[in-house]
């Protein structure tokens, strides 16, 4: 079946959403930037956001690590303890995890939503069985933040300079001196490397042009030349890719860093990190975390022993139950000690490190990162941080930021916001939308001034591709250089880049049965079962072709519509897919 057959082949189409009854921008206007609105808005994130959620285990896996297990579980499935539905990301990474009944704890290090897996640190001797049910409580990064903000009396003078395209304006003055850009820097990229010398500064990159490259090249000059950086992002992938980019543009300066200069504290989620002996010296702050772990692993396991033996010997067995005890209260003694020993080496890892890599969260949570100064902090992906987030790194001192991310992407992921409080506007506010990028006419001035460099060449996205996104989004600026993919040349296949189909307007495949002529709401966003089964005609007609050696990705807006697509095109049993 040829889905683009019905008239609609290189159409553009373009509607109109309802505006909100209050926009976001209407919103933060009417709350005053305060301490007492910064702490009523956590309090009202927190209301939503730390319910725990339980997980029923479909496959458990050991990793071979003792205490680790891979967890396999339905997405469907997970819900609050009401009963409604949930979902789980990113949140709950290092979130504490419990059975149901009690019959272990532990938490979670790893987790891959869509795919519906995760892997638990168990700290008992119990491991996790299928079927059973868990609770896991996402991190407690708001009650870090909330904890911290109690304590202000006024809010960080940095945060208030970054707010505002004014006072972003004239904060952005210049500081520090870069050098020569690195060779294979684009014209933009090149502007923006210049720029990461101010007080402040904005890497403003659409997708593709290498907003993480640049960068990684402007941390990469402040370490050559002594200064100390703060690199955070919103996820711990994020954080990986930016952490990867970073080692990369030092070894191109041939600055060789010593162990323990770059740190990366949490949890690594990359395998290149895990896996590339070249990397070794990246995973300081881990291999610090899973030695200790261990070592407390075992005094668990120990004190399992002498409470068994203990509560196996007679009573008129004195002398070896008195032992017991003694041995007892040595292993505890030791264990606290090990606890105590563990801040105190990652504190000293923190204090003495050149360059920390975290994410926004742990940030906030650790007081031995976010408790010392950075001569510079580089923001990435900032369209996701929120202006709360934003606030707590302004509470470090810091001599210069440089933010980079796409107001025209993501906003800060809110569970508490509604359509008004001070809630959406500390948390559905991001960054760069706090320094006036969400404003064409001020974005226009803090670019004339050169506080704001857009990237404007891309080498992802056909060039046909890249006129749409530019014409919508990017004022028409955004330009392709390069040779970017271009369709397959299928007799089947249109030869156009940028197609738009219609589902309601193609029939459906043969033997897809009845189908819903329009969208429906599920638990996470829409679904339209239509719309999926005329991907699955499309990936099967390419797939059919034999000219067709390539790879397709189905991607979706909704997390409910994407695991319907995942079901439907599943049954085509392709690894190309």
């Amino acid at each position: 079946m040829a889905a683009w057959t019905t008239g609609s082949s290189g159409r553009r189409t373009a509607w109109r959403r309802r505006a909100p009854a209050h926009s976001i921008a209407e919103v933060v206007a009417a709350t005053p930037l305060t301490v007492e609105t910064l702490r009523l808005a956590i309090k009202q994130e927190r209301r939503v956001s730390e319910q725990p959620v339980v997980v029923e285990i479909g496959q458990v896996d050991p990793l071979g690590v003792e205490g680790l297990y891979d967890v396999r579980f339905l997405p469907a499935r997970v819900h609050l303890r009401d009963g409604k539905t949930a979902h789980l990301d990113e949140t709950f990474v290092d979130g504490a995890a419990q059975e149901s009944g009690g019959r272990w704890r532990g938490a979670v290090t790893w987790i891959d939503a869509p795919e519906g897996t995760l892997t638990l640190r168990v700290s008992s001797e119990t491991r996790p069985q299928p079927v059973e049910r868990f609770e896991v409580s996402p991190f407690p990064f708001l009650a870090a933040l909330g904890q911290w903000a109690s304590g202000l009396d006024e809010l960080p003078a940095d945060f208030l300079a970054l707010n505002g395209a004014r006072n972003f304006a004239a904060f952005a003055q210049p500081l520090h001196e870069m050098g020569p850009p690195p060779e294979g820097l684009r014209p933009a990229q090149k502007g923006a490397f210049a720029a990461g010398g101010r007080r402040a500064s904005i890497v403003w990159g659409p997708p593709g042009t290498g907003k993480t490259k640049t960068m990684a090249a402007i941390a990469a000059a402040h370490l050559a030349a002594g200064r100390t950086v703060l690199a955070v992002s919103t996820s711990n992938a994020a954080v990986d890719v930016l952490l990867l980019a970073i080692d990369d543009a030092c070894k191109g300066r041939a600055l060789r860093l010593p162990d323990g200069a770059v740190i990366r504290p949490g949890r690594p989620q990359d395998r290149r990190l895990n896996e590339d002996p070249e990397r070794k010296h990246l995973l300081r702050w881990t291999e610090t975390l899973d030695a200790f772990a261990r070592a407390l692993a075992e005094a668990a396991e120990e004190q399992r022993r002498v409470a068994s033996e203990l509560a196996a010997a007679p009573s008129s067995a004195t002398e070896k139950r008195a032992a017991l005890r003694v041995r007892a209260v040595e292993i505890e003694r030791r264990r606290k000690s090990l606890e105590t020993e563990r801040s105190f080496v990652l504190a000293r890892l923190a204090q003495d490190a050149r360059c920390v890599a975290t994410t926004t969260t742990s940030f906030a949570h650790s007081e031995a990162v976010g408790g010392r100064g950075y001569d510079v902090a580089l923001i990435d992906e900032a369209s996701m941080v929120p202006a709360a987030s934003l606030c707590r790194l302004a509470g470090a001192q810091v001599g210069a930021w440089c933010l980079g991310g796409d107001v025209m992407q993501l906003p800060p992921v809110t569970k508490g916001a509604g359509e008004t409080g001070v809630a959406r506007a500390w948390f559905g506010w991001s960054a760069l939308d706090a320094a006036g990028l969400r404003d064409p006419a001020a974005r226009a001035d803090l670019m004339q001034r050169g506080a704001v460099v857009l990237l404007e060449e891309q080498f992802r996205m056909a060039s046909e591709i890249c006129a749409v996104v530019s014409d919508t989004f990017y004022e028409g600026r955004l330009r392709t250089y390069g040779t970017p993919p271009s369709p397959p040349r299928l007799a089947q296949w249109p030869i156009e880049s940028l197609v738009l189909v219609p589902p309601a307007e193609c029939d459906p495949p043969p033997g897809a049965g009845p189908l819903a002529p329009r969208p429906q709401m599920a638990a996470h966003g829409a679904v339209w079962d239509r719309s999926a089964a005329v991907a699955r005609a499309l990936v099967e007609a390419l797939l059919a072709d034999r000219l067709f050696a390539g790879s397709v990705l189905v991607a979706s807006p909704y997390a409910a519509q994407a695991r319907l697509l995942a079901k439907t095109i599943a049954a085509l049993r392709s690894t190309r897919v």
